[in-house]
């Protein structure tokens, strides 16, 4: 659903005159545990977000939902766009990534965090 939700919002942003536009989805498990002795209380949530860049010749805009409905998502690149429109012309603007693939995702992991027990928590 999200990808249909991300062409949908690319389609509109260029209807909009956007001359490029990224759309960075995000879709976040996040769980919540407080205790004691016992677990007190367990809560477990998926976030999702969506995020738009919109260039309009050398200006930028960036625009964000958190609701991902067809309107919402339709609403939210038509805002990146005026925005854009409006914006302070960046004179060292080139264009978006063109290249696409996989980058380096190395040092984010930390061995110390991993080994934690649960009186050091």
């Amino acid at each position: 659903m999200e990808l249909s939700l991300a062409e949908l919002a690319v389609k509109k942003a260029v209807s909009e005159g956007a001359d490029e536009v990224e759309v960075y989805v995000q879709k976040r498990k996040v769980i919540q545990v407080e205790f004691a002795e016992k677990i007190e209380s367990f809560k477990a949530v998926e976030p999702v977000g969506m995020s738009l860049r919109v260039v309009f010749g050398k200006r930028i805009a960036l625009h964000s939902t958190s609701i991902l409905s067809e309107d919402e998502v339709l609403e939210a690149a038509k805002k990146a766009v005026k925005l854009a429109k409006v914006a302070e012309e960046d004179p060292n603007w080139n264009h978006l990534n063109r290249k696409f693939g996989k980058g380096p995702a190395e040092g984010y992991y930390d061995k110390e965090v991993e080994d934690l027990g649960y009186e050091e928590i």
